[in-house]
């Protein structure tokens, strides 16, 4: 997920972007990583191994928030602007 931010890095300041690749990237590893997860949280469900399925849990949630926080975190430092 560090990688597909990598090129925000290169946006001069003030430039108004919408960067709808990067979120379609982001929704289909997010995606994928959903899968696994589930499958991950219903194991450790069936065995009753609690670190499996808080491990499952994270990964649901880990690309999305990580990319997120890149993203806004890029906007805020480097001075881009993003818009709707």
């Amino acid at each position: 997920m560090i990688y597909s931010c990598v090129p925000f890095l290169s946006i001069p300041k003030g430039t108004p972007i919408r960067p709808m690749a990067w979120a379609m990237f982001t929704f289909l590893v997010a995606a994928l990583n959903f899968v696994f997860g589930v499958t991950s949280a219903l194991i450790g469900y069936k065995s009753s191994k609690k670190w499996v399925i808080i491990t499952g849990l994270i990964m649901n949630v880990a690309p999305f928030l990580l990319s997120s926080f890149l993203l806004h975190g890029m906007a805020l430092i480097i001075g881009f602007e993003l818009e709707p």
